[in-house]
């Protein structure tokens, strides 16, 4: 592992965007997160949140993301399994782009947020 970052209201921005990857000229595509529990989705329609929002108020139902080598990734999502944690693929990082964190939303409207 190269990275855990622990994942709190507005973490995407801040521990994982601006403490870890811009020091190191790096971004990170998020294009498969988990969906947010149910009472998060309902509570962003109720107060009007945007997406934007919503990930800077909540983690989106996301503990924590874990940095690994593309070879080593079978072998910690075994790991996870066996230990009874959920766990996915939920993108990949990549050279410094114009942003430092890219989240394909899983809020209400589905679009792409960029910090």
């Amino acid at each position: 592992m190269h990275l855990i970052v622990h994942l709190s209201g507005g973490a995407f921005e801040s521990k994982l965007g601006n403490d870890m990857l811009l020091p190191q000229g790096l971004s990170a595509e998020l294009y498969d997160l988990f969906t947010p529990p149910e009472i998060m989705l309902k509570c962003a329609d109720w107060r009007g949140l945007s997406d934007q929002e919503c990930y800077s108020t909540w983690n989106g139902g996301q503990g924590a993301i874990v940095v690994v080598d593309k070879k080593n990734v079978q072998k910690f999502l075994d790991l996870a399994e066996k230990f009874e944690v959920e766990a996915k693929v939920a993108g990949q990082i990549t050279a410094k782009a114009a942003y430092n964190v890219a989240i394909k939303s899983q809020f209400l409207s589905g679009k792409m947020i960029y910090y």
